[in-house]
């Protein structure tokens, strides 16, 4: 029977459907690859809620960064001199070496700084023996100018002593 427009054909096997309007039939066919896509959707759309999870945690991670951002700035703030401060370390060693080298000379040190206590009695007597010293030096010195005008006169006296021995026979 030909098909008339608004009536609707008949299928075979339906049963007591008699007749399905073509569109229907045509829907039908296309039911199976339909459920097929609509399988791989699902089977495509099935890491989603993992993948929200995921990017919830990001989210959660990206508002640390700004705290993160502000410690690295006061990080990089506060190490900012550690070159300056590795510079002036460089005297360190020398200096460490000079002061192995006092502290071996330390007991030596005890020793004169011991003898150097002992210093102001010992200049106060040297002062006092000076002082004694110098009263000795000065009546040496009175007896020298007081032998030195004796020599003197003895040799005003020896001298016409000495011209008569000069004439005298046998001389050598």
């Amino acid at each position: 029977m030909p098909w008339v427009a608004g009536k609707v054909p008949r299928v075979l096997g339906l049963g007591s459907l008699t007749a399905i309007p073509a569109d229907v039939v045509g829907s039908l066919r296309a039911l199976p690859r339909l459920l097929a896509q609509i399988e791989e959707m699902a089977q495509a759309t099935h890491s989603l809620p993992r993948i929200e999870a995921a990017i919830t945690q990001v989210s959660d991670d990206t508002r640390a960064l700004t705290t993160l951002s502000e410690h690295m700035a006061q990080v990089a703030e506060a190490t900012g001199p550690l070159p300056q401060v590795a510079d002036a370390a460089q005297v360190l060693p020398p200096m460490y070496e000079r002061m192995t080298e006092i502290e071996s000379a330390m007991p030596t040190l005890v020793e004169v700084q011991q003898q150097l206590a002992d210093l102001p009695s010992t200049m106060d007597e040297l002062q006092a023996r000076l002082g004694g010293l110098s009263e000795t030096l000065e009546r040496l010195l009175a007896s020298l100018d007081t032998l030195d005008a004796n020599v003197a006169a003895l040799r005003e006296a020896v001298q016409p002593i000495g011209r008569i021995a000069d004439r005298l026979p046998g001389k050598r």
